[in-house]
């Protein structure tokens, strides 16, 4: 999907924000969203380096992605919400905390002992894990900054016909702004209403697919999981470790992209990304830097 045809902002916070979400004493999971709503390219494409820890061939060779949390990414601003009047709106009685269904006596206590807004930012930091896509393969950008300077490979995906619903997962584009987003205002609004509560609660997902618009040129795409862990709001769970969550998609790849400045040095990760192609029946292209103009060429050297 090109920037001619990519989704709005609103449009793209509109599609993530409906659905359901469980309520704090359920375990149940969010029903699936409307995808048909947005339409999802043919192709994605994810940008993976060899890493000292194998973490992208290990995952490609369990034809797996891994949706990690978003404390490990390298953007500090990743999921974070502005919520600086929520302090005051708590501890001035703005907002009476007894009407709120998921705040328990422990969170109260801790609302109005601790700052809010780094508490809320790391709740929802804990609740989800972010898998990035681009709809190109082709982007010097994205090679040289995710794949280790076009040393690594790009795997190619395809998610239209993916069970997000079995997965407890969904997808969506990200949304490219110079604000981030404000919560405090829906938090008030939760106050004896359930239904804005849980619709509160949903837009929480509007901060994972925000990023500063200077990014915008990357017209990126999340699969967004949610964590296993999450059975209630207390504190709990919110200091529990949580690293990431993986997903089967060996129903979703269908091509594999080689670098174009992969070394010899490189010669057994290559070697074990080509034997998983071949097992998955997928086609392989190396890529290559074209002689003359500033651009990336390919050329299949696999096919089943």
């Amino acid at each position: 999907m090109t920037s001619q045809n990519r989704p709005t902002n609103e449009e793209i916070y509109e599609h993530i924000t409906k659905g359901y979400i469980p309520l704090c004493y359920q375990s149940q999971y969010c029903k699936n969203l409307a995808l048909n709503e947005i339409t999802i390219p043919q192709k994605l494409y994810q940008y993976c380096p060899f890493d000292e820890k194998n973490h992208s061939i290990n995952n490609f060779k369990k034809s797996e992605i891994f949706c990690s949390s978003v404390e490990n990414f390298s953007d500090s601003f990743e999921g974070a919400l502005t919520i600086h009047e929520l302090d005051r709106m708590f501890k001035d009685n703005c907002i009476d905390m007894n009407s709120i269904p998921f705040v328990n006596e422990e969170i109260k206590t801790e609302i109005l002992h601790t700052n809010c807004q780094a508490r809320t930012n790391k709740m929802v930091k804990n609740l989800y894990g972010i898998s990035c896509f681009a709809p190109q393969n082709d982007s010097k950008y994205m090679w040289g900054l995710y794949a280790d300077k076009s040393k690594g490979f790009c795997v190619e995906y395809d998610f239209t016909k993916f069970n997000f619903d079995n997965n407890n997962s969904f997808i969506s584009p990200v949304a490219y702004s110079d604000t981030r987003i404000d919560y405090s205002h829906q938090m008030k609004e939760c106050e004896n209403d359930c239904k804005k509560c849980l619709q509160s609660l949903l837009s929480i997902r509007k901060a994972l697919v925000t990023k500063n618009s200077d990014l915008g040129h990357e017209e990126e795409w999340r699969i967004i999981c949610k964590n296993p862990l999450w059975k209630n709001w207390g504190s709990k769970f919110l200091d529990d470790a949580f690293n990431g969550v993986p997903l089967d998609v060996s129903s979703c790849i269908t091509g594999l992209y080689l670098g174009a400045m992969i070394g010899k040095s490189d010669k057994d990760n290559v070697a074990q990304i080509i034997k998983q192609a071949e097992n998955l029946k997928i086609p392989i292209y190396q890529k290559e830097m074209s002689p003359d103009k500033f651009e990336l060429t390919e050329k299949l050297i696999w096919s089943p």
